[in-house]
């Protein structure tokens, strides 16, 4: 046993000095890996490149300084209509909009679609709302042509425009209010006959009815939310016939009691959201009466709320959503919940086939629970996601995969994803892997080795 004890710590120290060598000759390697990988990227690859780079940001300087790197990436960008197509007018930008430069990039973006990008922080300034004033009559030139707004102020949107026109390829609207008073913003007087996703954070949209937004992503600041502005809220979700996937996000404490009767929401995808000190009084108060009989995915957020146990309750209860539909679930928080949490969503959502739990300080299933046939059967999950968790010990993994099993589930079973759980030693995840028929995949999951381990 000394023997064998003394070859393995030998083998150990192999294996790190391989490492740290394989590692050092990654990093002499990559500079020279780039710049000749570089020079044998087709130009449309590189081109892709770029358009990914470019909406990553939310203005044309990405596009000036990649265009001066050299000739061959100049030759590209300039080949490439969509780098150009973007109007930004904020004044305290790195390129402020200038009738000279939005006629350079009108001779470079073409027939493109056009991204506008208004910035209006304060009325109080002179300055700077005459020049983002120039900015919006500049880009109304080419409003016919928009695919993309972003609006960065609470100036109401009216006005925008002297004459309101038909905003024929507009699909995407950003609206942002940074302060903490949530403001109702009137798009029915908008001609918006392609818009498809609309995002706001402390705006509410009223929308005419029969829009035909399909994507809906609001933040609301609670601070000011009254009765009248869930009210409000309600109608806009309404009088989207067409609506699929909606977020709401609610953060800051209120407590206000709604003032509508029962209403239907028929989307497939949700997401919310909770987060800084919501009440959740108010929360139980708004949602009672909304019912989902179409959701199919749900995503919960939970952050800097309390108690997080009467969140994840309401979210999970059956008063609150009606889950005869869901088959995917995804759950984040970074709050300690009470154990057993996995049962807890098989009681209330036994349609569940794709679990995803990202609950770092929760334990997964409750203390000293073996797999037994007495217990309640677990839906038959087909994937099922553990991330971050620093309560999943060796112990517990093998019990999930031993109660998916007992509950004769194995077949319709396809994945078992673990990322990030330290708390999982490399030799069994080997071992627990040789049992699961190629079925377990893992990353960043072995207490002993800080890098990836796919399997």
């Amino acid at each position: 046993m000394k023997h064998l004890r003394s070859c393995k710590e030998a083998l150990d120290c192999v294996r790190t000095h391989l490492e740290r060598r394989i590692i050092s000759v990654q990093k002499e390697c990559v500079p020279l890996a780039f710049e000749d990988g570089v020079k044998r990227l087709p130009d449309e690859i590189l081109m892709c490149i770029f358009e990914l780079g470019h909406q990553a940001t939310s203005s044309t300087k990405f596009s000036f300084d990649v265009s001066h790197v050299c000739r061959r990436f100049r030759d590209v960008a300039l080949a490439t209509p969509q780098l150009w197509a973007r109007l930004h007018g904020n004044s305290r930008s790195a390129m402020p909009m200038r009738q000279e430069l939005v006629e350079l990039l009108k001779s470079r973006f073409k027939q493109e679609d056009v991204e506008a990008i208004i910035s209006i922080r304060s009325l109080s300034h002179f300055n700077h709302y005459y020049h983002e004033r120039c900015v919006i009559d500049m880009a109304s030139e080419y409003n016919h042509r928009w695919s993309y707004l972003q609006i960065d102020g609470g100036i109401p949107t009216s006005p925008l425009f002297p004459t309101m026109p038909t905003l024929s390829r507009l699909s995407r609207i950003q609206h942002t209010k940074r302060n903490n008073e949530m403001s109702t913003y009137p798009y029915e007087k908008w001609d918006l006959p392609k818009l498809f996703h609309f995002t706001g954070i402390n705006v509410l949209p009223v929308f005419p009815m029969g829009s035909s937004i399909a994507v809906l992503e609001l933040t609301l600041n609670l601070s000011s939310f009254t009765h009248h502005t869930g009210t409000r809220l309600v109608r806009t979700l309404l009088s989207l016939p067409r609506l699929y996937s909606l977020s709401l996000g609610f953060q800051s404490t209120a407590h206000v009691e709604t003032a509508f009767s029962d209403v239907t929401i028929p989307v497939r995808l949700l997401k919310v959201p909770f987060k800084d000190s919501t009440d959740v009084s108010w929360a139980t108060s708004f949602f009672s009466p909304i019912s989902f009989p179409n959701l199919a995915q749900l995503e919960v957020v939970l952050e800097e709320v309390w108690p997080a146990d009467d969140f994840m309750d309401l979210v999970l209860s059956r008063r609150f959503m009606m889950f005869s539909h869901v088959h995917t679930l995804r759950l984040t928080t970074s709050h300690k919940l009470r154990h057993g949490l996995l049962q807890q969503v098989f009681n209330y959502v036994p349609s569940v086939r794709d679990l995803f739990v990202d609950t770092p300080c929760t334990v997964l299933l409750p203390r000293g629970s073996a797999p037994s046939s007495n217990a309640p059967c677990w839906p038959p999950l087909q994937t099922l996601c553990i991330k971050h968790s620093t309560t999943l010990s060796d112990r517990q993994m093998e019990d999930i995969v031993d109660k998916i099993r007992l509950d004769g589930n194995w077949e319709q079973f396809k994945s078992f994803e673990v990322v990030a759980c330290a708390g999982l030693s490399e030799g069994f995840l080997f071992y627990i892997a040789s049992k699961m028929d190629g079925k377990l995949e893992w990353t960043h999951a072995a207490a002993a080795w800080g890098e990836a381990e796919p399997l």
